[in-house]
């Protein structure tokens, strides 16, 4: 049967006012709070241009950022043990240093001290002079007394001589240890050469791990916007997908006696089974009436017509014919009147 326009736009005003009553939408729906315990996702995939409705599992969704975030953290542990390794050599070298520097104070000491025994030499040495001096006036002034000088004046050259010989002895001591001074002074300059690489390893080590980090921190940032692009396509595919049934199933009784005392019901299922199942019932009134929850009422022995529409889907509707007969007495095979245990007439 084709309709007329005015039956369409009949049909058309019904179908706004009941999903305007009866229709839940997207918000209405419960929201997971977290991703435990559901196990997929409705999704829409083109198979050769074709749309269908598939299930997503939700461990592929989370196998992105499980990725991204394992990479970043094993690229920060690796950087840590780097630099690790770098303050321990740095460590040893500083630890070289110290020593050197302190064999270089204990050269230092020995050259002072060395430098004082020259000192007391020279001091005898010039007091000795003085001797010599007054000894060979007081020779001029008597004979006995010059020979008598004399003897203490070459006394006091022997001591001077010997005097000169500890210097020179203590010039030679405190030479040989400024010389270990400057040794010792060299390996200390090297030890801090060597500790300023070290430090200088220990601040690229450092560096490469504050990077690493920076990379691991954006690495977890675009993990969480994939995530939130993630949960966006799931409210986006379970709306459509809970508006667009792709098929409809109908359970109902075609013919129907009058008087019949049983509840007959049109029953529609839609496909697949997460679509909202609202549907629109449109009959002619003729032999049958039915409510909105499906429920046919007989009026009177004839046949009528019903529209069964889905409301997110008004293309999948069907029509349907639905009879109202006589009451008439059952037969057996054998041509007698059928009767119930209790002797009454089975009617049909």
């Amino acid at each position: 049967m084709v309709l007329t326009e005015a039956q369409l736009q009949e049909i058309a005003k019904r179908v706004r006012a009941i999903i305007r009553a009866e229709s839940k939408g997207v918000g209405d729906l419960p929201v997971a709070t977290s991703l435990d315990g559901l196990l997929s996702l409705p999704a829409l995939r083109f198979n050769g241009g074709v749309p269908e409705v598939v299930e997503a599992p939700i461990s592929k969704l989370q196998d992105v950022a499980l990725d991204a975030v394992s990479g970043a953290t094993k690229a920060a542990n690796e950087a840590a043990a780097k630099a690790n390794t770098s303050a321990g050599n740095a460590d040893k070298a500083t630890t070289a240093a110290n020593n050197a520097a302190k064999s270089a104070n204990d050269a230092a000491g020995s050259v002072n001290e060395a430098k004082t025994n020259a000192n007391n030499a020279a001091g005898a040495a010039n007091k000795a002079a003085g001797e010599a001096s007054t000894a060979k006036q007081n020779a001029d002034k008597a004979t006995t007394a010059a020979n008598n000088a004399a003897k203490s004046a070459n006394d006091a050259a022997g001591a001077a001589g010997t005097a000169t010989e500890a210097a020179k002895k203590a010039t030679d001591a405190a030479n040989g240890a400024a010389s270990n001074a400057t040794n010792a002074a060299t390996k200390a300059s090297s030890a801090a050469d060597t500790a300023n690489k070290e430090a200088s390893s220990v601040n690229a080590a450092k560096s490469e791990a504050l990077a690493a980090a920076a990379r691991a921190s954006s690495t977890a940032t675009t993990a969480e916007a994939e995530i939130e692009k993630m949960k966006q396509l799931q409210e986006s595919i379970s709306g459509a997908a809970s508006l667009a049934p792709t098929r409809m199933e109908l359970t109902y009784t075609r013919r129907i006696t009058q008087r019949n005392p049983y509840v007959q019901r049109i029953v529609a299922k839609m496909f697949p089974s997460y679509s909202l199942q609202n549907v629109l019932f449109l009959g002619d009134d003729v032999a049958v009436s039915v409510d909105p929850a499906g429920v046919v009422t007989p009026l009177k022995i004839g046949t009528s017509r019903i529209h069964v529409i889905p409301t997110q889907a008004t293309h999948l509707y069907k029509t349907i014919n639905v009879e109202v007969q006589a009451p008439s007495v059952r037969l057996t095979g054998g041509g007698k009147i059928r009767v119930d245990s209790k002797g009454r007439i089975r009617l049909t």
